[in-house]
């Protein structure tokens, strides 16, 4: 996927993976790309997503989703303050702060953004991006020249895909119906360019995904014949995504066809001490572990992790009010 492809983010793929959900996730980032995020997240397991009458997880179950989320993390050298537990509206719900030494190499298993990336400009400055896909370029076959499509295969293209749309809509309206990923960012440096974020009145940058947003912008694009004509052409499809899909996603759910970045200058000072903070929730985390039952692997999860990594059949995001 080009490097100016959709933040596209695996959220629906995610949302479908673990039913209705909702993150909160506060990240505070050195200049080194080294930084901490605090977690938040809700959700309901598929079974009771699609089953009214399902029972809730039980406790076992919560036990084994926390388990999954702290073992199937990525790029994370230690975790603090974890909880878990059943929330008021029933749904599993986890709570914890994780550090990560590198966030290209980061991401948090079942509810959160891959693609994030931390480098340093030849002005000096220093741009964090989200640039969902990046690194799958070779798998994806991105630099591939695209088929040459007459308009007759062009227009059944179209057809096909636009009745895919509408099987997949009613499953993911559904599940997307409550789905919310509200992401903060606490950078050092001054801003001097920000795309696609929103200012937060507490000094972080915001991004916020929400599922009836991502739907909206599925709907728009689907129907606009000039779009889907332009996206087919370009050997790709909104299910599976692309450069194209994701430009003109971004377009719809942002306003703007960049991914979200933003470039910092000035004094790039670390916002804390990273060694000394990981290291102190190295040194208590098995502790932690063993009191909260998450120090035994976690059974066989029902998806792989890597099913989470996938393109949604849409993406983008609404951004914050």
């Amino acid at each position: 996927m080009s490097r100016r492809a959709a933040v596209a983010a695996s959220v629906c793929l995610a949302a479908l993976a673990m039913g209705c959900f909702e993150t909160k996730q506060e990240y505070t980032i050195n200049p080194d790309g080294s930084g901490k995020v605090a977690c938040e997240l809700a959700m309901q397991d598929m079974a009771a997503a699609m089953t009214p009458d399902a029972p809730p997880a039980s406790e076992d179950q919560i036990r084994q989703t926390a388990r999954q989320i702290v073992s199937q993390s990525r790029g994370i050298e230690a975790w603090k303050d974890v909880s878990f537990g059943r929330a008021e509206d029933g749904r599993i719900r986890f709570k914890g702060t994780a550090y990560f030494k590198d966030l290209s190499a980061f991401r948090v298993s079942q509810g959160g953004p891959s693609g994030m990336t931390l480098t340093k400009d030849d002005k000096g400055g220093l741009v964090l991006a989200l640039e969902e896909g990046k690194g799958k370029e070779k798998e994806k076959g991105s630099g591939e020249a695209p088929p040459q499509l007459t308009e007759e295969e062009i227009t059944k293209r179209i057809a096909d895909h636009r009745a895919r749309w509408q099987q997949q809509r009613p499953m993911l309206a559904m599940v997307l119906g409550t789905m919310k990923m509200d992401l903060r960012f606490r950078l050092p440096g001054t801003l001097a360019e920000v795309t696609n974020f929103a200012k937060g009145d507490d000094g972080t940058l915001r991004l916020l995904f929400e599922g009836p947003k991502l739907l909206e912008g599925m709907d728009q694009l689907t129907a606009n014949d000039a779009a889907m004509h332009e996206i087919v052409a370009a050997g790709e499809s909104l299910g599976e995504g692309g450069p194209k899909a994701g430009l003109l996603m971004n377009e719809k759910m942002f306003g703007s066809k960049e991914s979200p970045r933003v470039r910092m200058t000035g004094d790039l000072k670390p916002l804390f001490d990273y060694k000394a903070e990981m290291e102190a929730a190295k040194a208590v985390q098995p502790e932690m572990m063993k009191k909260l039952g998450l120090d035994q692997p976690p059974a066989e999860p029902a998806m792989p992790p890597d099913f989470l990594q996938g393109t949604p059949p849409g993406g983008g995001a609404a951004p914050a009010k």
